[in-house]
């Protein structure tokens, strides 16, 4: 059976076992939370052991209260963390009202309800029929239990040993938590729990209850239950190694392999090393569209690089990991200490075909210090060296709170490259943030020749501009009948080039409104204007005919415009393509107008929803857009997420519209605890690309031995088309 049969008949096995419902107990959602083992943790509810300062927020695990009143000024801070034998959880209550804060209730299992408390809740272990609950007040009064997912009672005869800490402070209370974890967990060194978090405010939410934990957790929030991975001990040296058999349409060799390595020096120092690893089993980039002259950033799916994203990189962003396509060996090694934290990164990769670079390393490296509360320095720097030259930059970053709503951050970078002039950058910024208010100014200056270094590296929309930019956003709450809040935001900026010509104003407003069932509407207004720089002043007028090799000349004429959007030309010009010639729509300046209406709906995964229309005018072409999300929880182990985008175009001259979709659609079933199956779908009709991936990963070996199949066809890069059919079946031992 020839190759291309073998991968249909595979196509059609994965669509039938994509659809098969199971009958395990393991939702799937997003990527996991990871906590990681670390210090034990002194449990006095102060908060001040230093071991949170290594913990991970755990805000997105807490249950949106939709019927709470006052919302606005109540905000809660979760903090996680674990050292192998406990789960421990802090929360940092404030109350603008703390001489309000009830706390009655003393006896043990006590109706906590009736008092201010915090709560966490877990699915795990080998019973998967019950939620287990354990509750906190600020009398330190403790409250655990499990509930049943059959038939919703409660059951307060169980019990485990915990340990717990409160302490009123001046602007609320705050609270700890030590769970053990062995009743929740399988043996062994890696296993994952379903986790939420809940604060019961009883002077703001409301008195019925409709259920025996409302209104800190109902049963029609289980969907809210997010997944953690629970690694439980950390070993000091460890490794995966695979073996890859590859079918794909390049010269490369069709057997390959490689190897990861990681070693833990300390609990505060750890390096990591990879060989040859093989970016075609990564999921596809997603299609965006782009109402900007400048090139969009994509989000990193490889997992090697996503250790950047807690990398702040405060103002530039210095290193822009998509612009390595890929690499044959790879570094990082991050230590963190008291009040500093240290990170490097370097890679090598192979010439680049496609993107015409050269063979070619890249290396970044920052280094953070926190030498008081209220002042933090950052030095980052960031490098692309090739044979025949080298990029990059340096830069020097600050934060000064001024007070506890007041901040000051900047950053001064210098770019290095082929163009030496005029290659630094300059970003300032004063930010206000309270509960109900948030405002940001902020100034610009970036060198002409900046980007032009830069973009080798890492990532700039534009430079030669001298900005200032400004931000204002202001919450009402509302907490009458079915409203919760409304909400009002602008932003403006204003940016001339060096040469004080002015290049390109906007300003944009937006209101919404919250109701208390998860579910939001808005509508929002941008004007803008844009001098279009590239007008060439004596090239032929509105509806004039060019044939198309003087168009040709025209653009060869602009040489490269490295900090472009590739489809610049197009929107700014609005060549159409036709027989002989092509018709010329161009303005010395443009006049942009957006305005949108979108209504959210967020219930946590599985219940989200989102609906916008856009329409208006971008630059030459009148346009409207529909964006559509969508995901649903099928069953406990098949989940499903759909994008749409569908745009069209409007002209004055012919051809009338151009309309352009993106379909997006992602399917991820566990068949077992053993089996994972996902598809990737994607259309895009602007590019004539689709894009599919089909993917299967079997554990054949308790945690060590993985087989992983792929196949895909389509280019896994943003905007680039290709028909090509590639197949990966990777064999890995992990140890």
């Amino acid at each position: 059976m020839k190759w291309i049969e073998l991968t249909r008949f595979f196509t059609l096995i994965w669509c039938l076992l994509l659809t098969i419902g199971s009958v395990f107990n393991q939702e799937i959602t997003s990527e996991n939370l990871i906590l990681r083992v670390g210090p034990s943790v002194e449990i006095d509810g102060q908060l001040q052991d230093d071991a949170w300062t290594r913990a991970i927020p755990g805000e997105e695990i807490l249950v949106p209260h939709p019927d709470r009143d006052q919302t606005v000024k109540i905000k809660t801070q979760v903090f996680l963390g674990q050292d192998g034998n406990f789960l421990y959880i802090a929360f940092v209550c404030n109350d603008p009202t703390p001489e309000k804060i009830m706390a009655e209730v003393k006896a043990k299992d006590g109706e906590l309800r009736t008092d201010d408390s915090v709560y966490l809740f877990l699915l795990g272990g080998t019973d998967q029929d019950y939620i287990y609950f354990f509750g906190l007040n600020l009398l330190n009064t403790k409250l655990d239990g499990r509930l049943s997912l059959i038939d919703g009672s409660k059951d307060l005869a169980w019990d485990t040993q915990w340990f717990s800490g409160v302490q009123r402070s001046e602007g609320g209370w705050t609270a700890e938590m030590a769970i053990p974890l062995e009743p929740f967990l399988p043996p062994g060194e890696k296993a994952e729990i379903n986790m939420l978090v809940s604060r019961v405010v009883p002077r703001l939410d409301p008195v019925f209850w409709g259920g025996p934990l409302e209104p800190a957790f109902s049963l029609e929030q289980i969907n809210l239950l997010q997944p953690i991975t629970i690694i439980k001990k950390e070993k000091r040296f460890r490794g995966n190694s695979f073996l890859l058999f590859r079918q794909t349409p390049t010269e490369g060799s069709p057997l390959g392999g490689g190897l990861d390595l990681g070693y833990n020096f300390s609990p505060l120092i750890s390096a990591e090393v990879t060989l040859f690893p093989e970016f075609g089993l990564v999921e596809p980039d997603e299609e965006r569209l782009n109402f900007t002259p400048y090139e969009l950033k994509i989000p990193e799916k490889r997992s090697f690089f996503q250790s950047l994203a807690g990398e702040d990189q405060s103002v530039f962003d210095l290193f822009y990991s998509k612009r390595i396509r890929k690499i044959q060996a790879g570094a990082k090694v991050k230590a963190t200490f008291p009040g500093s934290e240290i990170f490097f990164l370097s890679t090598l990769g192979p010439q680049d075909d496609i993107s015409q670079v050269p063979k070619a390393s890249y290396h970044f490296g920052r280094i953070s210090l926190s030498p008081r509360s209220w002042f933090s320095l950052g030095l980052t720097g960031s490098a692309r060296v090739d044979r025949e030259d080298k990029w990059g930059s340096l830069a020097f970053d600050w934060v000064l709170k001024i007070s506890s709503h007041f901040n000051l951050q900047g950053q001064f970078a210098q770019s290095y490259g082929q163009k030496k002039e005029d290659s630094s950058a300059l970003g300032a910024f004063i930010s206000y943030q309270s509960d109900p208010t948030y405002f940001k100014l902020g100034f610009l200056r970036i060198g002409r020749n900046f980007g032009d270094n830069l973009v080798k590296v890492g990532y700039i929309p534009d430079d030669n501009r001298q900005e200032i930019k400004t931000e204002l956003v202001h919450k009402f709450n509302l907490g009458r009948g079915v409203f919760n809040s409304f909400h009002v935001a602008g932003k403006g900026d204003v940016y001339w080039g060096l040469d004080n010509t002015l290049r390109s104003w906007s300003a944009e407003t937006k209101v919404s409104l919250e109701f208390k069932s998860f579910w939001s509407i808005g509508v929002s207004y941008r004007k803008e204007y844009m001098l279009n720089e590239l007008y060439p002043a004596d090239y032929p007028g509105l509806e004039d005919k060019i044939d198309l090799d003087q168009w040709r000349i025209y653009q060869e004429s602009l040489g490269e415009i490295s900090l472009f959007d590739s489809n610049y030309l197009f929107n700014l010009f609005n060549p159409v393509v036709g027989t002989h010639y092509y018709l010329y729509y161009g303005k010395p300046e443009y006049w942009t107008n957006k305005t949108s209406l979108f209504s959210y709906f967020d219930r946590g995964p599985g219940g989200r929803f989102q609906l916008e229309v856009r329409f208006g005018q971008f630059l030459a072409r009148g346009f409207t857009l529909f964006r559509l999300y969508k995901d649903f929880s099928i069953s406990q182990t098949l989940f499903l997420e759909y994008f749409l985008y569908y745009l069209d175009y409007s002209f004055e001259i012919s051809p009338v519209y151009k309309s352009a979709n993106i379909h997006v659609l992602k399917i991820k079933n566990k068949l077992s605890d053993l089996l994972d199956l996902s598809l990737f779908f994607q259309a895009n009709t602007a590019l004539d690309k689709i894009t599919l991936q089909l993917r299967a990963k079997y554990a054949f070996w308790s945690e060590h031995g993985v087989a992983e199949f792929v196949y895909q066809r389509g280019s896994s890069f943003y905007r680039e088309v290709n028909e090509n059919d590639s197949a990966f079946l990777s064999f890995s031992y992990r140890f």
